[in-house]
């Protein structure tokens, strides 16, 4: 969309950033474009010259100080660069909106730039873009539309009235856009590479490493149904997890030798799975001989969870007698419906989710004691209320 602006610019000193301008020799009324980077909602001022009806050489836009500032006679730059034949090429600079005079002080102390662009015949090549301190945020750089490479440059700003310090972040990230490509490269502040993503419209493939720039994580995936891989610092599988329909289906353990590990009866998504602590044995990593928990699925779905710290495995029977464990319901989307927990087979917590997994009122019930609410799949409404003591049921109440 094109608008007629008229351009006025009044006998008032022309200043930005504390710096006074000369006014430009030729003020005209033009024929601007609304630009991309500018609200609607905004006013400016233009300055700049026309040639055979093109704009050529340096123009300036400027916040109209009667919409932007509370000091009347200054002028604030939004942007400055250069036209040739009617379109931007080189460098352009773009600076924050005044926001009164306490601001407007404070940016003649620190100079507001929000972005550098530079430009290649009317085409953004490339962009910076600055925190409130002129602290490089992110580099962008364009090919086409389909090519673009992002660098953030996260910092953590620590600042009062009279003094700033900071503090980079422990890592920065690289994202390449190529057609329906993305790879995503993050890096700490000396250098070293700690993760890398590739993702396009099916498959998505993450690699991370540890601090001494060892592969520790990996995982890819297409679609719904994905693996994760974790290593040891000698590039030896830890562990490698297959999912299905994001459900878990298949899980292997090794030790730093390569041996495999007993988990359990796990197997396609169905069975009891272990979860087992590493030790250093002989300078190498393995499995402990005990299991912490086990955790029993269908179809990829926990259903129990039975802490049972440090049992052998040569002595490990079932969960039916586990002294603590959970108990678990899950909606047919998948997500859980019903978590209970007990101690010493007595109930001891409660939660109910509906398909949202957003929580359910369950009464007065904690810690073993009260009235709890009891809900049917499904549905949104208690149907039944039970009063325990000490995790033991005493009494029932339906309800209407």
């Amino acid at each position: 969309m094109k608008i007629i602006i008229a351009i006025l610019l009044f006998q008032l000193p022309l200043i930005t950033m504390g710096q006074t301008l000369e006014p430009a020799e030729t003020i005209e009324t033009v024929e601007v474009e609304h630009y991309e980077e500018m609200e609607s909602s905004k006013k400016f001022l233009f300055q700049g010259k026309l040639k055979k009806g093109l704009k050529e050489g340096a123009w300036i836009t400027y916040y109209n100080p009667k919409y932007f500032t509370t000091q009347k006679d200054t002028l604030y730059i939004f942007s400055e660069g250069t036209y040739v034949n009617g379109v931007k090429n080189g460098t352009w600079k773009y600076y924050g909106e005044p926001r009164g005079i306490a601001k407007e002080n404070y940016r003649i102390k620190y100079p507001n730039i929000d972005s550098i662009v530079h430009f290649n015949n009317g085409i953004n090549a490339k962009t910076y873009t600055f925190d409130y301190f002129n602290q490089l945020e992110n580099e962008i750089e364009r090919n086409d539309s389909t090519h673009i490479k992002t660098t953030f440059y996260p910092r953590k700003v620590n600042w009062n009235k009279n003094f700033r310090t900071d503090t980079l972040f422990k890592y920065k990230s690289i994202t390449y856009l190529k057609k329906n490509l993305i790879v995503e490269s993050f890096f700490r502040e000396n250098g070293s590479q700690i993760k890398e993503i590739f993702t396009n419209d099916y498959e998505s493939n993450t690699l991370s490493k540890n601090f001494n720039g060892y592969l520790s994580y990996y995982r890819t995936s297409y679609e719904k149904t994905y693996s994760i891989y974790t290593y040891y610092k000698n590039g030896q599988v830890i562990r490698e997890k297959d999912y299905v329909d994001n459900r878990l289906y298949n899980m292997k353990c090794y030790n730093e030798d390569g041996e495999p590990v007993e988990m359990g009866t796990f197997k396609n998504g169905n069975g009891v799975l272990y979860s087992r602590s590493l030790k250093k044995v002989n300078n190498k990593y393995q499995f402990k001989n005990t299991i912490n928990m086990a955790k029993t699925y269908v179809d990829g779905l926990l259903t129990q969870l039975c802490y049972d710290y440090n049992t052998p495995i040569t002595s490990w029977k079932n969960g039916d007698n586990c002294p603590k464990k959970n108990i678990i319901f899950h909606h047919p989307n998948g997500k859980i419906f019903l978590d209970e927990i007990y101690n010493d087979n007595k109930l001891y917590d409660v939660r109910y989710f509906d398909k949202n997994f957003n929580f359910l009122y369950i009464g007065s019930f904690k810690k073993g004691n009260g009235w709890l609410k009891r809900y049917k799949l499904g549905s949104d409404k208690p149907y039944l209320e039970e009063l325990y003591n000490d995790g033991i049921l005493i009494q029932t109440k339906k309800l209407l």
